[in-house]
């Protein structure tokens, strides 16, 4: 089931009681060749946004069978220019992009993106209510961070890191998180 409705004043999300969060969760599934991903299917489509190993965000543009590998591969158009070709390997065109924004992978190493954008209510690591901040890049590690303001004080900062400020909220609200961290909440959760 892709959605869980929580009606008590608390839930129970992997054996951990989460207390008075009344919500309604989408569950986000890592990708794996048996798993049903949240929209119902058993794959990834074009299309599809996507995660490269948990950092870098990117768009499906190929998956099926490749020269190189007996098996199924992913070909995938990064946001970054973080990736390997331009779409074609070996002399063979999959699917077009930018020179070096192209990945081929096999589907363990992508997850779905979950559905993320600024102002969104979220659940962080299935027990930390939050409203994202940020998302993008950052100078202190590479990839793709969610900058979170957390409802409690049990944050790291006030959206100021390493010199930079990235967003603004109050002292200990603040946290980064890599994207497979966060859960949209789909309903419900008060603000921040």
């Amino acid at each position: 089931n892709s959605l869980e409705v929580v009606v008590s004043s608390f839930v129970v999300i992997r054996g951990v009681p989460v207390p008075k969060a009344k919500f309604v969760t989408q569950k986000l599934s890592r990708f794996s060749n048996n798993m049903i991903l949240a929209n119902g299917t058993t794959r990834l489509q074009p299309g599809d946004r996507v995660m490269f190993d948990r950092k870098y965000p990117g768009t499906v543009r190929y998956h099926g069978k490749v020269h190189f590998s007996p098996n199924v591969w992913i070909g995938v158009e990064l946001d970054e220019q973080m990736g390997k070709n331009d779409g074609s390997v070996g002399g063979k065109r999959y699917f077009k992009c930018r020179s070096e924004h192209g990945i081929f992978a096999p589907p363990s190493r992508f997850a779905k993106r979950p559905d993320l954008e600024l102002g969104c209510k979220v659940v962080l690591k299935q027990m930390h209510l939050g409203i994202v901040r940020y998302i993008g890049t950052s100078e202190f590690g590479a990839g793709e961070w969610i900058g979170i303001e957390l409802k409690e004080a049990v944050g790291k900062h006030d959206g100021f890191v390493k010199g930079k400020r990235y967003f603004t909220c109050k002292p200990s609200h603040g946290i980064f998180a890599r994207s497979h961290h966060v859960t949209r909440a789909i309903s419900g959760i008060p603000d921040a």
